[in-house]
């Protein structure tokens, strides 16, 4: 899950970087109030994903072509 401001539609093709990963692709496979969760195209490392930082917002941007 993640904190989005703009709708994101479910089904849409993102680009999103994840503090300990880095960049990653996604299909948005839901989305509400603000919140959307990604279904990742390939598998990440959930350690790595939840290394404590200084708190911040991952920016998830539409892609311009198909995964």
């Amino acid at each position: 899950m993640a904190e989005h401001g703009p709708v994101l539609p479910v089904g849409a093709e993102v680009e999103i970087d994840l503090r300990g990963v880095g960049l990653v692709r996604g299909v948005v496979a839901w989305s509400t109030e603000g919140r959307v969760g990604i279904a990742f195209v390939e598998e990440i490392d959930p350690k790595a994903a939840r290394k404590p930082v200084a708190v911040r917002t991952p920016e998830a941007k539409p892609l311009k072509r198909p995964l």
